[in-house]
């Protein structure tokens, strides 16, 4: 055996003399370079119930051993007292892992080799190692932890294996040196601000297999100008391209930018607005901060308002809410000053926390029985040094609703609104004719009939507020969907109207 590996052993004997035994097997098949065989044993020990580790004076970290790497915290990583002598990390196969704040602050860390059949890497594992400048991430491995590589300014290259499945929040944050990455194919999610600030970022292709972008996932990147979004992708996180120069080019084409029928961005709007037709969804704080959107109109292809969309819109005094949505996220008007009133549709069911915090012109609200969940601050509040409430707020709604607890949990004046402001109309058939009998509406200006026909209703008779019958000409045979309306203080009670509708069969 050589003279000089058997006196590095016989000086990490005397390392370790007086200290925990070292668990068995723990040098087998751990081997000195020729080089390293020159260079002093600096310190050792395990990192995990079959791994060890030694540090040789010239910086150089193995790890060896087989099965996981133990976690660790920034106060207990076996190293941390030689952290800044890191220079270079081998990792020898057998090991599965790397520990949570395994080489956290190891600022002078310029290389690591990671062998094939670690796994995982885990949180902050490489936090603040500001001197590595490239990585790559073993085939077989599957999943990189929480702010990884957080603060690596010099890292410049990251090669990641398709098997990757996941990566966690903030794993690469603040890579400023960072110009290309590949997101593997196994990745069916980016999570949030996995990307955020790294401002030598210029492109990104999306593979198909993704279906959601986090918020913040690529926010700050200011140089990402190309990235290419396949259809695949149906969520997109608050903020997941704020301050690129992608978001810039967009937002010159048009005010509204709309990827995959989501408009995921309306900051540069102003005056009154109107989405086109077929966009399905407002992304999380869309309009968020936009004090020039004075109003916004809605097409009935909507089917949700992501959470704070129209946070901070302070001049937004007008918005319809189509028919199709089913839930108010929370903030989604936290601080919209000027918003004086809103309808709710029928197909509501559930309020978020603080949606309409901070919207001091509205003094009252109308919560439809659909209503069956309203969170915390929901309306009614304003901050001001604390969460106050507004004087005289009245919420309108039905006995026993949701809107009633929430009134009487947070003292606020409840107005009960009977739910006769509907019709009930019952109908009969008699040969190529049919007559119609309604409930009377109290205060009713007007009833309407109108009949659903070409994909939208069509108004074909109209009555006095006393008349509460009517008796058709002769029709042609067919199947009529219609409904019966009022018209109470000046406006059409059209809510709910689909669920409303009634057929008239004539054979």
């Amino acid at each position: 055996m050589n003279k000089k590996f058997v006196s590095g052993l016989a000086a990490l004997a005397v390392v370790f003399s007086g200290a925990a035994a070292l668990p068995a097997g723990t040098f087998e098949g751990f081997s000195l370079t020729a080089d390293a065989e020159n260079f002093e044993i600096v310190a050792g020990g395990a990192c995990g119930e079959n791994v060890s580790w030694v540090l040789l004076s010239e910086g150089t970290l193995t790890i060896s051993g087989s099965g996981d790497m133990a976690n660790y915290d920034s106060r207990t990583i076996p190293w941390y007292a030689n952290v800044q002598k890191i220079r270079n990390v081998v990792i020898s196969d057998g090991v599965t892992s790397i520990g949570k704040y395994a080489f956290y602050d190891c600022i002078n860390l310029e290389s690591i080799t990671i062998p094939k059949g670690v796994a995982s890497i885990g949180e902050l594992a490489f936090f603040d190692c500001e001197s590595l400048e490239s990585i790559t991430v073993p085939e077989g491995a599957e999943s990189i932890g929480l702010a990884a590589f957080d603060l690596c300014k010099s890292l410049k290259s990251v090669v990641l294996p398709d098997s990757i499945e996941y990566i966690d929040k903030y794993a690469f944050y603040r890579c400023e040196s960072l110009t290309s990455i590949n997101i593997p194919k196994s990745m069916t999610s980016i999570s949030t601000g996995v990307f955020d600030s790294c401002t030598s970022l210029t492109s990104i292709i999306i593979p198909e297999t993704l279906t959601s972008i986090g918020e913040y996932a690529f926010d700050n990147c200011r140089n990402l100008e190309n990235v290419t979004i396949p259809e695949s992708v149906t969520y997109f996180g608050s903020g997941a391209f704020w301050d690129t120069k992608w978001l810039d080019k967009k937002q010159e084409e048009d005010p509204l930018v709309i990827v995959n029928n989501i408009l995921i961005d309306g900051y540069a709007a102003s005056g009154d607005v109107a989405v086109p037709d077929g966009v399905k969804s407002i992304g999380e704080m869309a309009f968020y901060g936009c004090e020039s959107l004075e109003s916004i109109k809605l097409p009935n292809s909507v089917v949700s308002i992501g959470g704070g969309a129209f946070e901070c819109c302070t001049s937004l005094s007008g918005i319809n809410i189509p028919e199709g949505v089913t839930s108010i996220e929370g903030t989604v008007f936290y601080d919209c000053e000027s918003l004086e009133s809103i309808k709710l549709p029928d197909s509501i069911t559930s309020i978020g926390r603080s949606a309409f915090e901070g919207c001091s012109s509205l003094k009252s609200i109308t919560i439809p029985k659909s209503v069956k969940s309203i969170a915390v601050y929901a309306f009614g509040y304003y901050y001001e040094d604390d969460l106050q409430t507004y004087e005289d707020f009245t919420i309108k709604g039905s006995k026993g609703s949701a809107a009633e607890i929430y009134a009487n949990e947070n003292g606020f004046t409840f107005i009960y609104e009977d739910d006769n402001k509907y019709p009930a109309v019952t109908s009969k058939v008699n040969g190529r004719y049919f007559r119609l009998e309604w409930t009377a509406v109290p205060d009713a200006e007007k009833y309407g009939l109108a009949v659903y026909q070409s994909g939208s209703w069509r108004v074909k008779a109209q009555f006095s507020g006393d008349v509460t019958t009517y008796t058709s000409p002769k029709v042609k045979k067919g199947t009529y969907k219609m409904v019966v309306c009022a018209k109470v203080n000046g406006e059409w009670v059209k809510s709910g109207i689909n669920k409303r509708a009634f057929t008239v069969t004539i054979e």
